[in-house]
């Protein structure tokens, strides 16, 4: 016999997931066992502890698939109801979201990806992410300079006189 949060096994009688059963009642000094399918499993002879300790587990399992599934998140901020405007004020930067932690590789490359194919059709202003900062907006910036084919790192580097000098052609 094997009786957890993920199973029921009582043999010769019923061996099966917790999904595949509907519900439970004893009767006549039996436990009852209601599957999805209808079938009814009859179960005698079960000592009043372990018939308890079956009703326990069943009602965890059922309380735990009627909680919401926890989501994952990656420092998104929450975006209050309010359309357009209220992502636009979200990709805003944040000073005080500088050590947020990183957007996943993954989401990033799909970022740079979109970024790339935007890049003939379109003339867009990338926004500057600010140095030493994490935010959302800043990370994203990153990602869509990394896309269009923008080295971050030599935005900033200074160019001499000499550099802008140009040789007069013949």
């Amino acid at each position: 016999m094997k009786i957890n949060d993920k199973i029921l096994n009582i043999p010769p009688y019923i061996s099966t997931s917790w999904e595949h059963i509907t519900s439970l009642f004893t009767q006549n000094e039996l436990l009852v066992v209601i599957l999805k399918n209808g079938a009814k499993i009859e179960i005698p002879n079960l000592q009043g502890e372990v018939i308890e300790d079956i009703f326990k587990i069943h009602s965890k399992v059922l309380e735990d698939k009627s909680k919401p599934k926890a989501s994952i998140s990656f420092g998104l901020p929450s975006l209050p109801t309010g359309g357009l405007e209220s992502f636009t004020s979200a990709m805003q930067h944040n000073p005080e979201q500088k050590d947020a932690p990183d957007i996943p590789s993954d989401i990033i490359s799909k970022i740079a990806n979109i970024a790339k194919l935007f890049a003939e059709e379109a003339n867009m202003d990338i926004p500057k992410p600010e140095d030493n900062c994490n935010c959302m907006h800043c990370q994203v910036s990153r990602a869509l300079q990394i896309g269009m084919g923008i080295n971050p790192e030599n935005l900033d580097e200074a160019v001499d006189e000499h550099d802008l000098k140009f040789r007069d052609w013949d």
